[in-house]
């Protein structure tokens, strides 16, 4: 145990060092004719209040925005996410506590981020891609921009679904992930934020997705 230790010590403490160095995000190098942005569950639920509500997600929205509306000026299409569980029977909840039930505040986008240049697809479970492929409306996008929140469930869940769905297809995208535009919650002796950010972006590089800073 003590190797295995010493083992995953020296490999996430190298992974982070790469991360010092993630390119910057530069808009004006991705054109609007084949890429598409991915906002993840910036909702009410996930940012501002209720069970899984989380100060770290909410802190991201200023920094959203901003990204937001420089992507719309460039007439980027956006498409966003939003947790939307059927029932409060959804089968999610015997993983998580109730949250994001359908037709709840919870389930709105955080006022900050709404844009009516949003094209909304509505989820059930942790992973977007399951509910609806980005594919099936946007052909043409080959660079898929990912932002939002949970970094290591819902973030991980749809980019790498998405990355290796583009590789089954022999589709030349790329999968980006804003590290700085998404991160998860904190909840001490049980959830680490710092290492459970971590852990997902270097299981997501191993999926073939790639890191930008905006």
């Amino acid at each position: 145990m003590k190797t295995l230790l010493k083992n995953l010590n020296i490999t996430i403490t190298n992974f982070a060092k790469t991360l010092e160095s993630i390119p910057t995000c530069k808009l004006d190098e991705f054109n609007s004719s084949d890429t598409l942005v991915v906002m993840v569950d910036m909702v009410n639920g996930f940012c501002k209040f209720g069970a899984l509500s989380s100060e770290n997600v909410e802190k991201l929205i200023p920094k959203m925005s901003e990204f937001l509306d420089e992507c719309i000026a460039k007439k980027f299409p956006i498409l966003a996410y939003q947790d939307f569980h059927t029932s409060k029977n959804a089968s999610e909840f015997n993983f998580y506590p109730p949250h994001c039930i359908g037709g709840s505040d919870e389930c709105e986008i955080v006022d900050e981020l709404k844009r009516d240049e949003l094209f909304i697809a509505q989820k059930n479970s942790t992973n977007g891609f399951l509910a609806f492929n980005p594919l099936q409306k946007y052909k043409n996008a080959r660079n898929f921009l990912v932002i939002g929140c949970v970094t290591d469930i819902c973030v991980k869940d749809f980019s790498t679904t998405l990355s290796k769905y583009l590789q089954q297809e022999d589709i030349n995208g790329k999968v980006y992930v804003i590290e700085n535009l998404v991160d998860t919650f904190h909840i001490e002796g049980i959830h680490d934020r710092d290492v459970e950010h971590l852990l997902a972006l270097y299981q997501m590089q191993k999926s073939g997705v790639d890191f930008l800073r905006y």
